[in-house]
């Protein structure tokens, strides 16, 4: 019957059958025993594969001005906060992303700061949270006006680790509508049957933000860098 009711909802929008958290294996339970690996050549060696299943393989895109590039699945009903920060000596990114209640509405969250070049932090237990809002009027939707951000964990010598990124996120760069491209009939038929109104919102901040980290016992650091912000919304 849950074969039946997914079939439908990949095709009709209908609602999916209820599968629950445990059917999910959620990379923050990996990362209490691992929590990062650092890529090195072995990663990316070609590889002669017979057969391979997309939902758990990582690839790895290069151009040939140096632009290097990870692509993983992402499935189009998850919603989703990323972040990247770019400061003179730090660089931090976080991926959060919320599973649909078919799935327990279940977060998982991965993310790690550098500096230097040097991975200083890396694990699950961070969040991205919006402490503001303001209705979009186009559709209802809560579009994120300030945010915090935070990196909680140990660093790989075992000091406990903290990085927090707060304030303003100003005026969004991109509102995209997800659905701008089906024809107008199957847009209206799926956003009244199925209540899909999928929206991902971009910002850049004008101004700099600070991150300030906390290492063990050392002195905190604070340095002003640039961010990009993605949130997506879906019902």
């Amino acid at each position: 019957m849950n074969w039946f009711k997914q079939t439908l909802a990949n095709v009709a929008g209908t609602q999916e059958p209820i599968y629950g958290p445990t059917a999910i294996q959620s990379v923050v339970d990996q990362a209490k025993t691992i929590p990062y690996t650092e890529v090195n050549k072995d990663h990316l060696r070609w590889a002669a594969m017979q057969s391979t299943c997309v939902e758990t393989q990582t690839f790895y895109l290069f151009s040939d001005n140096g632009d290097v590039a990870s692509l993983q699945l992402i499935y189009n009903n998850v919603v989703w906060n990323f972040v990247d920060f770019q400061s003179p000596t730090f660089s931090a990114g976080m991926m959060e992303y919320t599973t649909p209640p078919s799935y327990g509405s279940t977060v998982v969250n991965v993310g790690g700061v550098a500096k230097d070049g040097e991975v200083i932090y890396a694990g699950a237990p961070n969040s991205i949270t919006h402490t503001e809002a303001t209705q979009d009027s186009e559709n209802d939707w809560p579009e994120p006006t300030a945010l915090k951000i935070t990196w909680s964990g140990k660093t790989a010598g075992g000091k406990p680790f903290e990085a927090i990124i707060e304030g303003s996120l100003g005026q969004r760069m991109d509102r995209i509508d997800v659905m701008a491209e089906v024809p107008g009939l199957i847009k209206s038929l799926v956003g009244s049957v199925a209540g899909t109104r999928p929206y991902v919102y971009q910002f850049i901040p004008s101004h700099k933000l600070p991150i300030k980290i906390k290492v063990g016992d050392d002195e905190e650091i604070t340095e002003e860098g640039t961010l990009l912000m993605e949130a997506t919304f879906i019902s």
